[in-house]
């Protein structure tokens, strides 16, 4: 059984805007030096950790869109437990950093995975949306996930 997530939403938003910006530069040159700083504080903010996540029955697999972050590949069976804590979209829950001031620190979720040795791993998602959910069910049935890092 292979679960995956798609690529975030906001990705999109943040190539297209810069696009947008330099596409308007032909007509006026201002745009052209508003458009890098667009897109590092569109990209610092939304898709800094934008990636893919899947998870067989024998791994789980991120792959992050940006070249510069390292993928992460993890066998199911060295995982003793996860451990977890949501961005800021899901402002109602217990299960959200920060409550309601979390919104301008935390635009990621975050995977903390425990292996049968002493070593441990952070893992900073971001996901379409519903994706982080459809990732947590699929690794329920496969290793203890539980709330409260």
């Amino acid at each position: 059984m292979k679960i995956s997530s798609g690529l975030p939403l906001n990705l999109l938003l943040t190539l297209s805007l810069p696009v947008y910006m330099i596409a308007q530069s032909f007509s006026n040159i201002v745009w052209f030096f508003y458009a890098i700083p667009a897109f590092l504080i569109i990209y610092v903010h939304f898709s800094r950790y934008a990636c893919k996540v899947s998870v067989t029955d024998a791994e789980i697999i991120v792959s992050y869109i940006a070249p510069w972050i390292k993928n992460v590949s993890l066998a199911i069976s060295e995982i003793s437990k996860i451990d977890y804590k949501r961005s800021y979209y899901d402002l109602l829950s217990h299960e959200t950093r920060g409550g309601l001031y979390s919104f301008p620190r935390y635009p990621y979720d975050t995977l903390y995975i425990s292996s049968t040795g002493a070593k441990s791993v952070e893992i900073r998602l971001n996901t379409m949306a519903f994706g982080f959910d459809k990732i947590l069910n699929g690794l329920k049935t496969k290793v203890p996930v539980v709330y409260g890092v």
